[in-house]
């Protein structure tokens, strides 16, 4: 079930849908319990194919199949927030905040929430946590220096999560390096670093 969820999560990010499709069905047939190829599927038809209606299927069916899951109720969260209905997205986050106070994506999507809502304190609190969790989260903290124009503290911030990306030579790039550098970039166009700011896109470019 690992292998066929690793085989759809690598298809789906190349664009190979149908064959993602696929390796999910598999690894559902082999554990049924486990939520994360009921969300790959969701992730597919609500990304892949723009279906947010087939992906409501999935992902209800992933919260149902392991609802002690906070990445699954997350998602339901922020789709239903995407189709607009504002109720049931603050009822499934509100479930997956009860079960996920430390699950780096279920902060993400509250953090995304609540600033839409105009609670910009508690959606920052929760930026904080998804970034102290996981540098993937770093964005959202960054969202909030950009909206003070502090551009120097959300370098900080960057410098002292992703050391790295200010390093002389950059590292050879992963996914999330890549992701994360387009970024920071963001912030440098800020800063004066346009040597810095054109090293990392272009890093990012030649991986992607």
């Amino acid at each position: 079930a690992v292998i066929n969820n690793w085989l759809g999560n690598a298809r789906d990010r190349v664009g190979r849908f149908d064959e993602a499709l696929i390796a999910y069905r598999q690894a559902i047939e082999i554990e049924p319990t486990t939520a994360i190829p009921y969300v790959g599927i969701g992730l597919v038809y609500a990304y892949g194919f723009g279906r947010l209606d087939s992906a409501l299927t999935w992902f209800e069916k992933a919260a149902s199949a392991d609802p002690g899951n906070p990445f699954a109720l997350a998602c339901l969260a922020e789709l239903y927030w995407e189709l607009g209905d504002d109720t049931k997205a603050e009822r499934w986050l509100a479930r997956a905040l009860a079960l996920g106070q430390a699950d780096v994506y279920t902060n993400v999507v509250a953090a995304v929430l609540y600033v839409d809502r105009g609670n910009v304190e508690t959606a920052r609190n929760h930026a904080q946590v998804a970034a102290e969790l996981d540098p993937w989260g770093l964005f959202l903290l960054r969202d909030d220096y950009l909206r003070k124009g502090d551009y120097a503290g959300a370098r900080a911030q960057y410098e002292k999560a992703l050391p790295g990306l200010f390093a002389k030579e950059l590292p050879t790039f992963k996914e999330r390096d890549a992701f994360a550098a387009i970024d920071l970039a963001v912030v440098l166009q800020h800063t004066g670093e346009r040597d810095r700011t054109r090293a990392l896109l272009d890093r990012s470019e030649a991986f992607f």
